[in-house]
């Protein structure tokens, strides 16, 4: 077997042919024989017809060899193409592993410089938003005290009137009281006159003046 060489033909396709030129050649050796009736010749013809068969034989078995290592170095060839892709693969599952953890990194720090941002936006906007709340307190608390210290004015002006008002009343109040006390006592005094007088005057003279009135 190691002296056939198997290069760019299929395996199976030269033994068919080998088989058919085999075939033809029998074929011709049975023609020649049926032809011209060799009868002396007989014998050789059949040896050489089993020395064909023996070469057929050892021919076959020669091209299933060559068939055989053809398939092992098919296989061989196959299993170092499996070999190189298999490396190729991990390199490249390595390559993109590798990218994709780069990537990976990345898109962490643009998410972590985001998220930074947005903390960063979020504080200023907190901080606005309670400077605005601040200012509306400020001016609302200003607002508030304008208005009271308004009321506080408005309700002087008005505790003032009344107060002036009522210092009015009691100096009246005081006067007339004053006028009453002083009517009483011209009161007392008549009264009192009226008395000492009635004292001195007799019963008749009482009654005179009595029916008089």
């Amino acid at each position: 077997p190691s002296r056939f060489k198997v290069h760019s033909i299929d395996s199976k396709t030269l033994v068919k042919k080998t088989l058919r030129v085999v075939e033809d050649l029998l074929t011709n050796m049975q023609d020649f024989i049926s032809t011209f009736n060799m009868a002396d010749k007989m014998h050789d013809v059949v040896d050489l017809l089993q020395h064909t068969r023996r070469s057929h034989a050892d021919l076959v078995q020669a091209l299933n060899g060559a068939l055989a290592n053809h398939r092992l170095l098919e296989l061989k060839d196959l299993q170092d193409r499996a070999d190189r892709l298999k490396l190729e693969l991990e390199d490249s599952s390595a390559f993109q592993v590798y990218c994709q953890t780069k990537e990976l990194h990345s898109v962490r720090m643009r998410r972590h410089g985001t998220q930074k941002l947005l903390r960063d936006l979020a504080d200023d906007k907190v901080q606005r938003e309670v400077d605005k709340v601040k200012q509306s307190c400020s001016l609302e608390l200003q607002k508030q005290e304008q208005e009271d210290q308004q009321k506080l004015r408005a309700q002087t002006v008005e505790h003032r009137i009344i107060v002036s008002q009522m210092h009015e009343d009691e100096k009246s109040e005081v006067a007339a009281l004053e006028q009453q006390v002083e009517e009483t006592k011209q009161d007392l005094a008549r009264h009192e006159e009226t008395k000492a007088l009635t004292a001195e005057l007799t019963k008749e003279q009482f009654e005179a003046i009595y029916l008089e009135c």
